[in-house]
């Protein structure tokens, strides 16, 4: 629909993987039991980037935009899916842009 916003939500790992399930199979499953419980990061690690990798080693087709197009500090990909789409926006560093290019992701 044109009228949904985009809403933040505290993922753990349950609801992470409930979610994966939905978006690429389309399965509705109670997965959030405890909301209450959260699950914490360690304090440098970025996950959105651990997604994309992850994505990534699983062979998805992510979209990237141009680079020339992005804004200096941030590369924006796009997963579509199923049931809608995964979006990033990670911090561009010569390392991410390495492991992209290393993954044939960007040119």
């Amino acid at each position: 629909s044109a009228h949904v916003a985009g809403f933040k939500y505290q993922l753990k790992s349950a609801s992470y993987q409930g979610l994966l399930n939905y978006l690429f199979k389309g399965d509705v499953t109670d997965f959030d039991t405890n909301p209450k419980e959260a699950d914490t990061l360690d304090e440098n690690e970025d996950f959105q980037l651990g997604i994309l990798k992850a994505m990534i080693d699983a062979g998805k087709t992510i979209q990237y935009v141009p680079l020339f197009r992005e804004h200096p500090e941030s590369i924006s990909a796009i997963l579509p899916c199923f049931k809608g789409k995964i979006m990033f926006r990670i911090k561009r560093t010569d390392e991410t842009l390495d492991y992209l290019r290393e993954h044939k992701q960007i040119i």
